[in-house]
């Protein structure tokens, strides 16, 4: 399939799964107002609510104007645009939502691997359609292991064309309305001293198999994307997609690009924006859509569950902190 993309390309024709969007895309930043009015009550068939790069954090970004982020309040946005404009919806997470800092013999330090401990609950209050595993992820997933927590496939819907391992699988097809949405995951490298033991990080290229057969059988896919920067790792498998969730530790939000048929949107690092993207759906194929950024700010209401499991989570992880480094 991925050969058949190729020659089509070369002739200048899309390929012949590739969805044609007569609307186009459009773009909204919605920032500095209520939250009344950055939800949307625009008609949909398919919303798609999508964030990234949380790096084990629960907390908001430490800007010192108007902290943003948090999975409080992405989940608690993510509530409020259902309620707003009820509409099948799908939630999926970029990559990069643990973190991997190690100490001198190549271990994630005690309180990196709390941070993750407390991130893994935390992640599992969301009602998750597809998580991509980057390489960040991968020492945070070997560590959560070590210390008993069951990352068993269903304790996260974790996917990933490349990376192989206990609670990751290749692909996620959902359906909604009945338009079968697939999802797979790719990653960028990432330098770690850590025994990624049993996990497997397979070279990107490697990603085409799952990629291709998840394509025959969804009516719309996915890939959730992580890389470090420059050049995104979904650059070869974009034309495959209909839509790419492309996080590059971006400091703003994108607008979305289309291009051949492919809605490419990019999330904001530190997951200080949520993505919402509107679709209209025609013959079971994208027929048009609307990219909405969020401002996760104080504005946005937080889900209760999780600003309880992250008042909990500080506390713990600060007492950590003091108990290693005195501060």
């Amino acid at each position: 399939m991925l050969l058949a993309a190729a020659l089509a390309l070369a002739l200048d024709a899309e390929p012949p799964w590739a969805t044609t969007i007569p609307a186009g895309v459009s773009s909204e930043l919605a920032t500095l107002r209520e939250l009344d009015q950055r939800t949307s009550t625009a008609p949909a068939d398919l919303v798609l609510f999508a964030v990234g790069e949380h790096r084990g954090s629960l907390e908001p970004c430490a800007c010192v104007k108007r902290p943003r982020g948090s999975l409080a309040r992405f989940l608690g946005y993510v509530e409020a645009g259902r309620n707003a404009a009820p509409a099948p919806s799908v939630v999926a997470h970029a990559g990069y939502w643990l973190t991997d800092a190690m100490d001198y013999v190549g271990q994630l330090r005690p309180d990196v691997a709390l941070q993750d401990q407390w991130m893994f609950r935390g992640m599992r209050e969301v009602p998750w359609s597809a998580v991509n595993v980057s390489a960040h992820d991968v020492a945070g997933l070997v560590s959560l292991r070590a210390s008993g927590v069951d990352v068993a496939v269903g304790a996260l819907p974790l996917v990933s064309a490349q990376v192989v391992g206990p609670g990751i699988e290749p692909y996620r097809i959902v359906d909604k309305g009945g338009v079968r949405i697939g999802f797979t995951g790719i990653t960028g490298e990432a330098a770690t001293m850590a025994d990624l033991a049993p996990y497997v990080i397979r070279p990107a290229k490697e990603a085409a198999t799952a990629i291709a057969e998840l394509r025959a059988k969804v009516d719309v896919l996915v890939i959730l994307a992580w890389s470090p920067s420059g050049q995104s790792v979904a650059d070869p498998f974009r034309s495959d997609a209909d839509i790419v969730i492309d996080a590059r530790m971006l400091p703003e939000t994108l607008e979305a690009a289309h291009e051949r048929g492919t809605i490419t949107v990019f999330p904001a690092f530190q997951g200080v924006r949520a993505s919402e993207l509107r679709i209209d759906i025609e013959d079971k194929k994208i027929a048009g859509a609307i990219d909405r950024a969020i401002d996760l700010d104080s504005a946005i209401p937080q889900s209760v569950t999780l600003a309880s499991v992250s008042a909990e989570a500080k506390r713990e992880i600060d007492a950590k902190k003091k108990e290693l480094y005195g501060r």
